[in-house]
């Protein structure tokens, strides 16, 4: 948690590490390069060098984060990393049904499930100095001290928000950017931070939504059309409906979102009758 004061201090931080960053993407200068295949970003370097300022002003309390790393539950988890799976299946029933998806026969179907199944360890292992790095500063410090300013779905929905800002890089840097793609890829960075802020609401933890990303980045390429990356899939599409980042799988996110919010609401309902009833006069 950022103490209050130097919240809008970190805020303006992160916009100014996005103006960088889509500065240098546009004009296709590196900022994300490999150290013995360890992955570096220049960004996550910059949230922990802000993070390690803030602990040297004593600004922020690490106890609130600690708890939300404490536990590790191998079925969640798992469930958490392949749910993305489930939502494909949705979309690409929608899009062959409408005919805006096809089947894309491979030669290397057999290779290619594989390399991605033995790729998934060293993916959880590498993403924790990128994915598990932007988990805790934003669902964890950022989403944590903002909760007591505002209700639960506006903390969520500002973390989000500024998630968005601080991923803009990702978006500018692609290849024939135009509005309908920006549009699409924003909402679907925006739909999967509410879903991990939700998350870290209803269980008090960080790692499912680190699975998911993690299921995310390594799944998604191979099974259908993707905007952030090229990349063999079983299935194509040329319709921003339908892509992995497409409004339909954005739509689908944001639904789940709204169900496991409502389960909060419904858990934290009694508790706060009973809290009442206790200190009722």
């Amino acid at each position: 948690m950022i103490e209050q004061q130097y919240l809008r201090f970190t805020i303006i931080i992160i916009i100014f590490i996005s103006i960088i960053s889509g500065f240098l993407s546009y004009f296709v200068i590196r900022y994300q390069f490999y150290v013995w295949e360890l992955f570096i970003d220049s960004k996550i370097v910059a949230l922990m060098l802000l993070l390690f300022f803030l602990y040297k002003k004593k600004a922020i309390q690490l106890s609130n984060v600690k708890l939300l790393l404490l536990s590790w539950n191998w079925k969640r988890n798992i469930l958490y990393f392949f749910f993305p799976l489930i939502l494909f299946a949705i979309v690409i029933a929608s899009g062959v049904l409408s005919k805006e998806i096809s089947l894309n026969k491979l030669d290397n179907t057999t290779t290619l499930i594989l390399a991605t199944l033995f790729d998934i360890p060293a993916v959880f292992v590498f993403s924790a100095t990128s994915i598990l790095i932007e988990e805790i500063f934003f669902r964890g410090f950022i989403l944590s001290t903002i909760q007591p300013l505002r209700s639960q779905l506006r903390a969520t929905m500002l973390t989000s928000l500024l998630w968005v800002v601080y991923s803009i890089s990702e978006i500018i840097g692609l290849e024939e950017i135009d509005a309908l793609k920006f549009i699409t890829i924003t909402l679907f960075f925006f739909s999967i931070g509410t879903f991990c802020s939700i998350l870290v609401g209803k269980y008090k933890l960080i790692w499912f939504g680190y699975s998911l990303r993690v299921g995310l980045i390594t799944l998604s390429p191979i099974i259908l059309t993707s905007l952030l990356s090229e990349t063999d899939s079983f299935f194509t599409t040329k319709s921003f409906l339908f892509y992995t980042e497409g409004i339909v799988f954005s739509t689908l996110i944001l639904f789940g979102s709204f169900i496991l919010y409502r389960d909060i609401q419904k858990i934290s309902a009694p508790m706060q009758e009973k809290f009442e009833i206790r200190n009722f006069p």
